[in-house]
């Protein structure tokens, strides 16, 4: 009864030691994820988990955890894009009140997304958003919208960009006037400015 009880206790502790050489690290706490992963920690690594702890509040576990986790989302992201360019809209994290990972798609995203990270350190902390536009339409959409701004000389007071995360385009002027002087011509121009954000 007593061996039953510890040996889940005592499992975090046997993991940290060496695997064929490399440092293992228990990177699953009751709070975090249900799985231990061995993760070999670089110098680097441990640095940039330093810092992710202190500036999110958890543990260098949970933090080398999120830092494993990010890095793998970059791979994805890479993945996806040249993969999936058709449906893909975008990856981005969370990181408060709960660290997820969030993949966007215009159609069936949980179906394409399934094979690229069954079995991974993804699995359990991604999720997926449908929306109306891929993120490869949006860069054209993005450039195209620049090419306006600069014809309408604002590019040294505009700025054009991707939001991924809202699924849009947006131009930034910080001078409210100047950008109502503009509307007009703006909207005037052949282009569906239906699809960008203005603020």
């Amino acid at each position: 009864m007593l061996r039953q009880i510890l040996s889940p206790l005592l499992l975090p502790l046997l993991l940290v030691g060496c695997v064929n050489g490399e440092k293992v690290i228990p990177v699953s706490t009751p709070s975090s994820l249900p799985k231990v992963i061995p993760v070999e920690v670089s110098d680097a690594m441990q640095r940039e988990a330093e810092t992710y702890a202190d500036e999110h509040d958890v543990s260098i576990g949970e933090a080398i955890e999120r830092v494993s986790i990010m890095e793998a989302s970059g791979s994805l992201n890479a993945q996806l894009e040249q993969n999936e360019a058709k449906t893909f809209a975008g990856l981005w994290m969370t990181h408060q009140p709960e660290f997820r990972v969030i993949a966007a798609f215009t159609r069936d995203g949980e179906a394409i997304l399934r094979p690229y990270v069954e079995n991974t350190i993804l699995a359990g902390v991604i999720e997926t958003r449908e929306v109306a536009v891929n993120q490869a339409e949006l860069y054209s959409i993005e450039r195209e919208a620049h090419q306006i701004v600069d014809r309408l000389g604002l590019s040294l007071v505009a700025l054009t960009l991707v939001n991924i995360q809202e699924n849009q385009v947006e131009i930034h002027i910080p001078d409210q006037d100047l950008l109502e002087d503009r509307l007009d011509e703006i909207f005037s121009l052949e282009s569906d400015c239906s699809k960008w954000y203005c603020h």
